[in-house]
């Protein structure tokens, strides 16, 4: 019974320290990332080897009594990875799309997931929906709503359910779930009007894909703004700031991605997109300016676009490209031609 469990885990076996982190705590740990590795079957042997007789028996009656178990593990995860999607529409609205990646290990278990939205006189946040794999959580009006659901089910522990709090200055979400040993991904989906500004010369998207409000360290977070279909790659710009490890990459006219490393507690992540004008034809009126701009983004970002020589030195380099690219493949095949002529004579 429970005893039985409770002896295994913190009595006669006596297992490793770090089969049972007592003194982690709920959003804590030491080593939030962890590098995993896979091991070939020589290591795998060896591992086979350690693991005592009580270990085993432990495994076993943990996979034949999981409620007791899930009691008995404790609160604390691993953010593996975090990634924000931002697609823009030829409007000027946002379709946002988080995911966010947990991992319970060494009897740890996850049952509620936190996130605030932070509200701004910029840009207005609505339609916030919460996802689990395929399946959109329910959403209800209080916490003492959920514990009658869960109870009503039959279960102690709710599941895939949540509570969505407007406050003055946030979107408060709090999801609850039931992770063990395992890893998931929470989705957050939502959508933002006027985060987009359309000046006179050109488009804007400033963003900040995760603010200082996250309490705890992510080994990856990876962000991709996605623009409507048109745009040359040479018409897309992007920076961020403040960020270490960290690669920025116009990876086409439709698609921006960003990748940062190791993404310390309570930092964040910002982008800044520039694009082409006439990849939004239905551009709303409230999201426009009024106001040239895209020079002035330039100085402040440093970029060498802000000098009138370098760009015109840029404007003759492709323009030189252009015309020779088409040169260098009549040559080439020339030269292919006439080589094949002299074998062919030289054979003859």
């Amino acid at each position: 019974g429970p005893g039985q469990l409770q002896q295994l885990l913190v009595g006669g076996a006596d297992p490793p320290g770090e089969v049972l982190p007592h003194h982690r705590q709920h959003h804590q740990g030491g080593d939030h990332h962890r590098h995993q590795t896979t091991a070939g079957p020589q290591q795998a042997e060896e591992d086979e080897e350690e693991i005592s007789p009580e270990m085993k028996e432990l495994g076993e009656y943990i996979m034949n009594h999981q409620a007791e178990a899930f009691d008995l593990a404790v609160e604390g995860y691993t953010c593996q990875s975090e990634k924000v999607e931002a697609e823009l529409l030829t409007d000027g609205t946002v379709n946002v799309t988080e995911y966010w990646t947990y991992s319970c290990r060494n009897f740890e278990k996850m049952t509620k997931f936190e996130r605030t939205l932070a509200k701004s006189e910029d840009y207005e946040i609505s339609d916030i929906r919460v996802v689990m794999g395929s399946e959109e959580l329910e959403r209800f009006n209080s916490y003492e709503e959920i514990q009658a659901a869960t109870e009503s089910e039959g279960e102690k522990y709710p599941e895939r359910k949540y509570t969505l709090d407007e406050t003055d200055t946030s979107y408060e979400i709090n999801a609850y779930l039931k992770n063990w040993n395992a890893t998931t991904t929470i989705k957050v989906l939502y959508t933002v009007k006027g985060a987009v500004q359309f000046h006179n010369d050109i488009m804007e998207f400033n963003w900040e894909l995760i603010g200082e409000d996250i309490p705890y360290e992510a080994g990856l977070l990876t962000g991709y703004v996605i623009l409507p279909y048109g745009a040359q790659r040479d018409e897309v710009k992007a920076w961020t700031y403040d960020q270490e490890d960290y690669e920025l990459v116009i990876e086409s006219g439709e698609l921006v991605g960003l990748t940062v490393n190791e993404v310390p507690a309570n930092h964040a992540v910002d982008i800044r997109v520039t694009a082409p004008l006439y990849l939004f034809p239905d551009a709303a009126d409230a999201y426009k300016t009024g106001q040239d701009a895209y020079m002035q983004i330039l100085q402040e970002e440093n970029d060498p676009d802000q000098d009138p020589a370098y760009t015109a030195r840029e404007a003759r380099k492709d323009q030189i490209i252009r015309i020779a690219a088409p040169v260098v493949l009549i040559g080439g095949a020339a030269l292919i031609l006439i080589v094949s002529r002299i074998r062919r004579k030289k054979k003859a």
